[in-house]
């Protein structure tokens, strides 16, 4: 109560806006959870209006509605019908006090309670626990995004209302599901949504939705969304989702709003997940085996930049025991595949992206085997960059660029079952002059007496950084039948 007091005084006071952080929470049977600072809601609050607005004066069953004075009618659908509540401001001692009456009488009221706060004239009326019976809100101070309220409970055994305890936001009610919704705001869009169910006459918070934004660069907004639940006597993450600023992220935190919702099922293929850390693909071998299913689990590596991938094949009629299984080590890539017949015998083989820069993109293939009904590692595709295959001529080619118009081109040929560099072609820049001109140097190099030996060599100076290379006589040596003048 004291913390409360204080927070609103300096509220007053104009110190103090209202946000998610500190939320006044119900009074439940359920221990609160913590809320973040960066905590953000679904479901932005109205606007509130100023704490002092000027109120002509005017009554109600004779009682004065003023600035420091309000009082409206509660149709309480029990025996004693429509009673009046009456509110009485002390604006130099923050504190409110409220009277109930009957119309029988209206010398004494039912009952008074005393609350903090001075912000009259905001009020709602509406069934919060659901029994049939009007209830009421009424806020005690308004901030710059939230309202900070009260939720008071008639009790028709006793005939007066029951607190149901004090809130930081916009309450809504879901009669359909039987719950109670508080939306707070906090910094920039961000927010919570608490989700709240009756137990045992007490409001207890059964789940907690966030919305954060953890990192901003430039234009790229990430917001972050986390879904928690108060299982077995404590708070347990049960959702989790990033995402850029062009997702609608409040229709996803929506969704959360029916408890009954536990997530979007996980995506599987043949009953093995696919998510953050694991991928799951078919290749149409086209062999005896048929389609096989090949899962891949990326592993964290101690120490180290780089990570771990795990390869395991599966067969149709065995998900336990896997065919074969391999490991990628040194990666950096994730999900990247490329399901073809990379040596044209008729079969289809698989890469796996391992690397990838501002240009060149590596991979791992690994050859399917019919007559061992596994596949084999290829390790020549490591030095292809972004491997381009043609099945007409059997050419496998690479560009591997280094910086603006330097780089290497290679081209790969199967050879007695082996993937063997048959050309590869350099262009760099090597020197830059005082003058501004800059030195340029191709080379070609082919596979000779089953090395690679230079073949070609040019070297010129450019005056202009920014020309297209000038090497004429490089473009020649595309063509794999040339072979020089």
């Amino acid at each position: 109560m004291c913390h409360r007091k204080r927070k609103l005084a300096l509220l007053l006071a104009g110190i103090l806006t209202l946000s998610a952080c500190g939320a006044p929470v119900a009074e439940t049977s359920v221990p609160p959870l913590a809320t973040r600072p960066e905590a953000a809601t679904p479901s932005p609050a109205p606007t509130p209006e100023p704490t002092h607005q000027p109120v002509e004066a005017k009554e109600l069953w004779g009682f004065p509605i003023d600035d420091t004075h309000d009082a409206f009618e509660v149709p309480t659908g029990g025996k004693l019908g429509t009673v009046l509540v009456t509110v009485e401001m002390n604006e130099e001692e923050f504190i409110s006090t409220v009277s109930v009456w009957d119309a029988s009488d209206l010398t004494a009221p039912i009952q008074t309670m005393e609350e903090e706060g001075a912000a009259p004239h905001r009020r709602e009326l509406l069934d919060a626990n659901f029994d049939g019976y009007m209830d009421f809100t009424y806020i005690w101070a308004s901030g710059a995004k939230n309202n900070d309220f009260g939720l008071y409970i008639w009790n028709e055994e006793e005939g007066r209302f029951l607190s149901g305890g004090n809130f930081l936001g916009h309450l809504e009610v879901d009669e359909e599901k039987k719950a109670v919704l508080n939306h707070s705001n906090g910094a920039g869009s961000s927010g919570t949504t608490e989700i709240f169910r009756w137990e045992d006459g007490k409001l207890s918070c059964v789940r907690q939705i966030e919305i954060h934004y953890p990192e901003t660069k430039g234009e790229n907004i990430t917001q972050l969304l986390t879904v928690e639940e108060y299982v077995n006597g404590e708070w347990t993450e049960i959702g989790w989702e990033t995402c850029g600023a062009e997702t609608n992220i409040y229709d996803k935190a929506s969704l959360w709003y029916d408890l009954d919702y536990r997530g979007e099922a996980p995506e599987t293929l043949w009953g093995f997940p696919i998510d953050d850390t694991h991928d799951a693909f078919e290749v149409p071998t086209g062999g005896k085996l048929g389609t096989v299913l090949v899962t891949v689990e990326l592993m964290d590596a101690e120490g180290t930049f780089f990570e771990e991938q795990h390869f395991s094949v599966w067969t149709s009629n065995d998900l336990i025991n896997p065919l074969q299984t391999m490991t990628a080590e040194d990666v950096t890539c994730f999900k990247w595949k490329d399901i073809r017949d990379a040596n044209f015998d008729g079969y289809i083989d698989f890469g796996y992206m391992f690397a990838m820069g501002n240009q060149p993109a590596y991979y791992h293939y690994w050859i399917w085997d019919e007559e061992q009904g596994l596949f084999v590692a290829e390790p020549e595709f490591d030095r292809i960059s972004w491997p381009q295959f043609d099945e007409e001529t059997g050419v496998i080619s690479g560009w591997a660029r280094s910086s603006c118009c330097s780089g290497i081109e290679t081209y790969h040929c199967w050879e007695d079952g082996k993937l063997v560099c048959v050309r590869q072609i350099e262009l760099h820049y090597p020197e830059h002059n005082e003058d501004g001109t800059f030195n340029q140097l191709a080379t070609v190099e082919d596979r000779i007496n089953g090395e690679l030996t230079e073949v070609f060599r040019e070297y010129c100076t450019n005056e202009k950084q920014s020309d297209t290379y000038p090497f004429e006589e490089v473009r020649k040596w595309y063509d794999l039948n040339y072979q020089g003048e």
